[in-house]
């Protein structure tokens, strides 16, 4: 098979240097060309990265929840030359990845009238201590939760990129190869539009010298007709499809370009059938496909709500302990454990119901999104088993294709050697050349329909970028 499929591929690249030998002018504009200035410039490929940007500003935010905190508050009261008080506190809180604050600072109270369980030392007093949730919150919270999603995010905004960079590749191929085909056609248009031209007025002189009845004059007038109808039409079609090429090609993403009019798409010959894509359709590449990725980082974030509306069954239960210092003679850290403030806080929902429900609703959406991603991978196989078939179906009628042209372009040579020495009529010439213009335009068709099956192999494994 892989015999085969060189010998197919070498005579497919060959056979067009013998079709059409003359050579074009113009600078050409190769497809790795374009595509490279599409990936480089394209305005879509700089939103894609900025995609990634703004979920990696999510994550530097989410991580924001755990940033040290300088804290400071001041309340105090002064009425008719009394201070009844004044209390102050400054100090740092400490977030920690095990959902513990830790906590540093300073207090002090003074005044005439200051409630009892506000009454400090005089040179108040330095405190150390952890803020500590022992049931809801201990092994998973908000805080954590957050930077996990976001990594999440990250990891999505990724896929979702390859995503974007493969719908404007592809699209740009799409159009790539248009212009592609219609310019070819163009060429094989022109090539027997010239010689019916010449034909036209050699027989024109003939039929005034009496050796070709005029009846001649008008058939070849007929044919040179319609083979320049033809010619407008693609050339039309060539013009349009350059158009579109255009719209992929920019400066930096913000200033438009446009082709040279004297550039043309690859020469024939150069637009090799690379098989060896068949071999890249596979389940394993279907795994990786970005789409799936995307599916599957929504399952995880799905999974990562439903650890966190789990959490919201456990009680409440907040502990607050503090070591207590009075600063006296520069001690500041002279901690004495029997001097400490201590507290707990419980609180427990006697229903549960808001937590039962969420965890209710995140299940069923975990549910959605795995049914999901089990549905989107077997749209991408089954996708991709069309797209090799009709890839092999498209590289299969190309090689008969060309086979056929060669056969006709022969055929055509003998009758205008026949035509030209009397044995063969004007008509029969004509049907032979208009056959040689279906297979070439045909043939080059499907040179270009197996490129682009080409590329939507590569599409549908997600790896075009």
């Amino acid at each position: 098979m892989k015999k085969i499929g060189l010998i197919l591929m070498l005579w497919l690249q060959w056979l067009p240097l013998f079709l059409f030998a003359q050579p074009e002018s113009g600078e050409v504009m190769s497809y790795e060309q374009f595509i490279g200035v599409v990936k480089q410039h394209h305005p879509v490929m700089i939103q894609a990265n900025e995609i990634y940007n703004s979920a990696e500003g999510a994550l530097l935010e989410s991580r924001g929840g755990f940033d040290p905190v300088l804290k400071g508050d001041l309340q105090q009261k002064e009425y008719e030359g009394t201070r009844y008080f004044q209390l102050s506190e400054a100090g740092l809180v400490v977030p920690t990845w095990i959902g513990a604050n830790i906590k540093l600072g300073y207090t002090q109270s003074i005044g005439d009238y200051i409630n009892v369980m506000d009454k400090l030392p005089s040179n108040g007093l330095v405190f150390a201590g952890v803020e500590l949730p022992l049931g809801q919150g201990l092994f998973y919270d908000k805080r954590r939760a957050a930077v996990d999603k976001a990594k999440l995010y990250v990891a999505m905004a990724g896929a979702e990129r390859s995503l974007l960079v493969n719908d404007v590749i592809y699209q740009a191929s799409m159009d790539y190869w248009e212009w592609f085909e219609k310019h070819h056609q163009v060429l094989a248009v022109d090539n027997l539009l010239k010689k019916s031209a010449e034909r036209l007025k050699n027989i024109k002189r003939s039929a005034e010298l009496g050796d070709k009845p005029y009846v001649d004059t008008l058939e070849a007038s007929i044919q040179f007709q319609n083979f320049q109808s033809l010619y407008m039409d693609l050339k039309m079609a060539e013009e349009n499809a350059r158009a579109y090429v255009n719209i992929h090609l920019w400066a930096d993403g913000i200033l438009p370009l446009e082709l040279d009019t004297s550039s043309i798409p690859e020469q024939l010959n150069r637009a090799t059938l690379d098989m060896s894509v068949w071999q890249m359709a596979n389940d394993t590449l279907i795994a990786n496909h970005p789409k799936l990725n995307t599916k599957q980082f929504k399952i995880d974030i799905n999974e990562v709500e439903l650890r966190l509306a789990r959490e919201y069954l456990k009680p409440k239960l907040n502990i607050n302990y503090n070591v207590l210092n009075e600063p006296v003679g520069g001690d500041l850290v002279g901690f004495n454990p029997n001097d400490y403030k201590f507290g707990v806080g419980v609180a427990v929902p006697l229903f549960l119901r808001s937590s039962r429900g969420q965890i209710q609703k995140q299940k069923a959406e975990l549910q959605i999104a795995k049914a999901d991603y089990e549905w989107t991978r077997e749209q991408l196989r089954a996708k991709l088993v069309a797209t090799v078939n009709k890839s092999k179906n498209s590289v299969a009628q190309a090689q008969l294709l060309s086979e056929v042209v060669v056969n006709y372009r022969n055929l055509v040579n003998a009758e205008r050697k026949l035509f030209e020495i009397g044995e063969s009529s004007l008509m029969m010439l004509n049907y032979r050349e208009i056959a040689l213009l279906e297979s070439e335009i045909k043939w080059i068709e499907k040179i270009s329909k197996s490129k682009v099956a080409e590329i939507q192999i590569l599409y549908a494994i997600g790896q075009l970028n």
